[in-house]
């Protein structure tokens, strides 16, 4: 039998859409914002980070993307 994993950490969050890992660190997910959603970075605490990009408010725009420069 292969061994048993041990959860890192465990993130409280309402977010009804699926959770990818960004990098190591970061995860990216997909949540509401005003009206619309947002495609944003969330650390392992469960806080946003940053946007990368948002839809319009319920979805009169297409989706904007934004240039988020990240430090070296």
């Amino acid at each position: 039998m292969g061994q048993a994993r041990t959860p890192l950490v465990r993130i409280e969050t309402s977010l009804r859409y699926p959770i990818r890992w960004y990098d190591e660190d970061r995860l990216l997910v997909w949540r509401r914002h005003g009206e619309g959603h947002a495609a944003s970075v969330m650390d392992l605490h469960g806080r946003i980070l940053t946007d990368l990009a948002r839809d319009g408010s319920a979805g009169r725009d297409g989706m904007r993307l934004l240039y988020i420069p990240r430090p070296r």
